[in-house]
């Protein structure tokens, strides 16, 4: 008898969240949204130089640093609205 495994679909709600980079010149955290298609770390707001990659951002993020987390989700979402005008 084989054991039957359903698909799950949790790709959709994994790349929703955004991607959390620290930036070594200024010592910022930012976010920025991830897509399929566009591999690259992202420039610093700040200062314009590449970040390193620190993972998705998570609950835990929210909850630690509320104020700094809703700035920068934000600021993301600001900056992927003028990169679509």
């Amino acid at each position: 008898m084989a054991l039957s495994i359903p698909r799950l679909s949790f790709t959709p709600a994994l790349f929703n969240m955004p991607m959390k980079f620290e930036c070594a010149t200024c010592h910022q955290n930012y976010l920025h949204p991830y897509s399929l298609d566009a591999h690259h770390y992202p420039a610093c707001p700040n200062c314009q130089q590449a970040g390193l990659l620190q993972g998705l951002a998570e609950t835990e993020d929210l909850i630690h640093h509320p104020i700094q987390f809703l700035s920068n989700y934000r600021r993301m979402l600001k900056s992927a609205r003028d990169q679509s005008n």
